[in-house]
């Protein structure tokens, strides 16, 4: 689904088909934005970005849309479209970011790798049956 991202600052807006939002001390910020349209309209989004200027994902709860990353790298290319016009399509997402998660292919590696730092870290050594337990219990706010 495409939607539009506006930067605030300017009114400048083109559009978006996928968005990472993360969430950094409780306030929603841009991870990853790809986004597409005229080509100045999009350079001047994704200068937006990198630059800080508040934005709104269009039909989201999304309106105060930030950056929380120092570092944001751009790729981007001319895409023809079928009628013969020329739009670009850029993909503006912060390295850090992605440096701090970590993707698993089952669940069960997730809670085997989380039971292994937390055992790395702790003097009382952990029982492997426990990993399920500890894994719940660190996603929990009981502690």
């Amino acid at each position: 689904m495409y939607r539009k991202i506006i930067i605030k600052w300017t009114g400048v807006e083109c559009y978006c088909d996928k968005c990472i939002i993360s969430e950094y001390y409780y306030t929603p910020t841009i991870a990853l934005a790809s986004i597409f349209g005229h080509e100045s309209m999009v350079k001047a989004v994704s200068s937006g970005i990198i630059n800080g200027k508040e934005a709104t994902l269009e039909d989201t709860e999304y309106e105060n849309l930030t950056r929380a990353y120092s570092s944001f790298e751009i790729k981007g290319r001319k895409l023809r479209l079928p009628s013969g016009a020329e739009v670009l399509h850029q993909i503006v997402y912060s390295p850090q970011f992605f440096k701090t998660v970590t993707f698993y292919r089952t669940e069960e590696e997730k809670i085997n790798k989380i039971f292994k730092i937390v055992d790395r870290y702790t003097d009382v050594p952990l029982i492997q049956e426990w990993a399920e337990e500890i894994y719940h219990w660190l996603l929990s706010n009981e502690h």
